[in-house]
């Protein structure tokens, strides 16, 4: 377990270091982050509307910037 956790937190790491110093990865975190605060809004008048809002679009625009915007040559 001590193993498992000690490799997650590595990735956690790399993940920050690698991905998030890049401008437009953090402006997709942040529209992403917006997203969710509607669609927590949303979650009380329209929560089918509100899971869809929040996993189609703000899930996947978090994750654009990891995959488009990732550091060159890992």
């Amino acid at each position: 377990m001590r193993n498992f956790l000690r490799a997650l937190a590595e990735q956690r790491w790399d993940d920050h270091r690698y991905y998030h110093h890049s401008r437009i990865n953090q402006s997709l975190h942040l529209i992403s982050a917006i997203s969710f605060v509607i669609t927590y809004v949303l979650l009380f008048t329209q929560p089918v509307a509100a899971a869809l809002f929040g996993w189609i679009f703000a899930m996947c625009i978090r994750q654009v910037g990891h995959f488009f915007f990732r550091a060159q040559g890992l």
